[in-house]
C-alpha cells in the first residue's frame, strides 16, 4: 500500500480514495491500479521528481451492466447477492419442472414444449454465437 501521507495526498488533489490498496512498486515508479464497474482509473508516481500522474475512465453503461452482471469490481456485497440470487433461480426452475411434472399426466403436450423450449435457445446460440 502507499504511505499515509501519500494516500492523503491522492484524496486532496484527485478525491481519489487509495484505501490501503495494494500498489506495484518498481525502481522508478509506483503504480496505482484503481479498477471499476463500467471503468477503469489509476494513479502513477514517479519516484525521481514526485510527478504523478491519473486517469479516470469511463467505458459507458453497457460496460458498467457487463461488469455488473458478471461481477467484476464491484465488491463483496454485489457478488454475494449475484450468487444467492442465482441459487434463488436455479430453486424456481427446480420446482417449475416438478410442477410440470405434477401436471404432465393430464397436458400430453407439456413435455413437447420443454423440449422446444431447451432446443430453440440452443439452436439460436449455435446459429449466432458460433
Amino acid at each position: 500500500p502507499l504511505p499515509a501521507a501519500a494516500e492523503q495526498w491522492l484524496r486532496d488533489t484527485w478525491r481519489v480514495q487509495a484505501g490501503g490498496r495494494a500498489a506495484e512498486w518498481a525502481a522508478d515508479e509506483v503504480y496505482l491500479p484503481l479498477p471499476k464497474a463500467g471503468g477503469d482509473a489509476w494513479v502513477r508516481i514517479a519516484l525521481e521528481d514526485g510527478a504523478a500522474e491519473f486517469e479516470n475512465t469511463d467505458r459507458g453503461w453497457i460496460s458498467w451492466l457487463n461488469d455488473v452482471h458478471k461481477g467484476r469490481n464491484t465488491g463483496t456485497a454485489w457478488n454475494w447477492f449475484i450468487d444467492i440470487f442465482a441459487g434463488a433461480c436455479l430453486v424456481f426452475c427446480i420446482t417449475g419442472l416438478l410442477i410440470l411434472k405434477f401436471h404432465a399426466a393430464n397436458r400430453p403436450f407439456t413435455w413437447p414444449m420443454v423440449g422446444l423450449g431447451i432446443l430453440i435457445p440452443f439452436v439460436i446460440a449455435l446459429l449466432f454465437i458460433h
